[in-house]
């Protein structure tokens, strides 16, 4: 092609790829886009004969010198890996076509999707190769063009047409998704992830290999990890760090407990991913300990995706199948729970309803009291007296003044004292003065807003703090003055 018309066809294309990232917002997907069509007509108009490759790596360079935050989000390191295993199983292949090419891409893009949304996000869909097919191909040559055909043309009728086939496309994709089963996926040890990201690179390879079988066992390691879990007769526990809000995993040798799930964000974002990370997939027990968005705000999310086997509330009412956490007391693999009730009064808040469990391994114990008030515990004093005796308290109402009563803390006798509280709340929780109350028992406080989420372990030992859930971070997720 001679340079001029070349010229001109290349500023017509790029042209048409800026004018439609500039429509679809520059996202980090657009931009790669338009950054990999730079690249490669740059490479075309010098008649180098550049590789796709070298169009990647030119567009990944020039996406982080525009934004180098973006390497921080998961859609980055999607939008790049996934390209990437396109180009990667296609090398080779260069003469498939239509539904065969299609299949091939389709399958490139699921298997590494599967170390890089059990890495990310903990969770695999399982319909997501069967969507995609669909979806890619409806999305790319109906919606896409009708929506920017309706943004170019004032004509009412075609904007409507867009807008209905966007309104009732999303509508489906989130029924689909409301409903469609997912797969927890643990945590996987530091060395097998990239094990496995190179695992499923071979899987992809075009020709047959001797090494794909061991891939292959690699891959279901990756999937099917499963993280170790408590001895026999001792507990392990979790306080999330659930912003402002509560929400605390417990959890035996075959058995898994979640006390509140803080708000829907949280729980969406923090506490499900976290629990799949653990390799939790159901659970037991879920407790709620009263209505209020900070303690049930995620009650339909975790519901949904970790269909508890029982649920027991203060308020049951406002959950279905759930039970009143009346007073009981039952055992899982050798440690002993028991839900406890301060003398019921119809007339009390929402607070003062809240369910009240405590749980011991090997003599040591947790309590923790939801937003029960200081007449509650008062009231618990009085029933149970020495019998709420625990080494580790988690604060009522995050550690507000409206609870831990000095009387409460001298039953209760903890040495650790746990404020699960948002990060610069405008509550100022916990309190000044709960903190003062707790150091003159000789309690050590703890405070998620700080600390991120805390582990303990009960009946492994003298001291029942394990520490921060999360020890190390890297610097741009570190919270000044902790």
């Amino acid at each position: 092609v001679p340079k001029t018309p070349r010229l001109w066809v290349l500023a017509a294309g790029l042209s048409a790829a800026v004018f439609y990232a500039g429509l679809a917002g520059f996202s980090v997907p657009t931009q790669r886009s338009v950054l990999m069509l730079l690249a490669l007509a740059w490479a075309w108009w010098r008649g180098s004969g550049a590789s796709v490759w070298t169009g990647w790596w030119q567009a990944l360079a020039l996406v982080l010198l525009f934004d180098p935050a973006a390497v921080l989000g998961a859609g980055f390191w999607l939008s790049f890996g996934l390209v990437g295993a396109l180009l990667w199983a296609s090398a080779g292949r260069l003469n498939e076509r239509g539904l065969r090419l299609a299949v091939r891409a389709q399958w490139a893009v699921t298997v590494v999707s599967v170390v890089a949304l059990g890495s990310l996000f903990a969770s695999l869909p399982l319909l997501s190769p069967l969507v995609n097919a669909a979806a890619i191909p409806w999305f790319s040559w109906v919606l896409v063009p009708l929506a920017l055909a309706a943004s170019l043309l004032p004509l009412a009728p075609l904007q409507w047409l867009a807008a209905a086939a966007g309104e009732y496309t999303l509508r489906l994709v989130q029924w689909v998704a409301e409903y469609a089963p997912e797969y927890a996926v643990a945590a996987a040890p530091p060395l097998l992830l990239p094990l496995a990201a190179v695992a499923a690179l071979i899987v992809l390879l075009p020709r047959g290999s001797g090494w794909k079988p061991l891939a292959w066992l690699v891959l279901a390691g990756f999937v099917f990890y499963s993280p170790n879990v408590p001895q026999q007769g001792r507990l392990n526990v979790t306080v999330w760090d659930a912003g402002q809000g509560l929400s605390v995993w417990m959890q035996t040798r075959n058995r898994n407990l979640l006390f509140d799930t803080g708000t829907e964000t949280a729980a969406a974002a923090q506490i499900l991913p976290n629990l799949n990370a653990a390799g939790v997939r159901r659970l037991d027990m879920l407790v709620l300990s009263h209505h209020d968005a900070d303690h049930d705000g995620g009650f339909a999310v975790l519901a949904q995706a970790g269909q508890p086997r029982e649920i027991l509330a203060g308020q049951p009412q406002f959950y279905p199948q759930a039970a009143f956490c009346e007073e009981k007391q039952w055992q899982w693999d050798g440690v002993h729970f028991e839900l406890l009730r301060p003398s019921e009064n119809e007339t009390a808040q929402d607070n003062d309803r809240s369910c009240v469990l405590r749980a011991v391994a090997g003599g040591q114990a947790l309590l923790v009291t939801g937003d029960l008030g200081r007449r509650g515990e008062l009231a618990l004093v009085e029933k149970y007296g020495a019998g709420l005796y625990s080494q580790v308290l988690v604060l009522g109402h995050h550690g507000s003044d409206s609870s831990s009563a000095g009387a409460f803390l001298n039953a209760v006798s903890p040495h650790y004292a746990v404020a699960s509280s948002g990060f610069a709340n405008a509550y100022r929780h916990p309190a000044a003065a709960v903190q003062n109350r707790v150091k003159a028992h000789g309690a050590a406080l703890l405070r998620t807003d700080l600390s991120g989420a805390l582990v303990f372990e009960l009946g492994g030992g003298e001291d029942v703090f394990r520490g921060r859930l999360k020890t190390s971070k890297p610097y741009w997720q570190k919270k000044p003055f902790e």
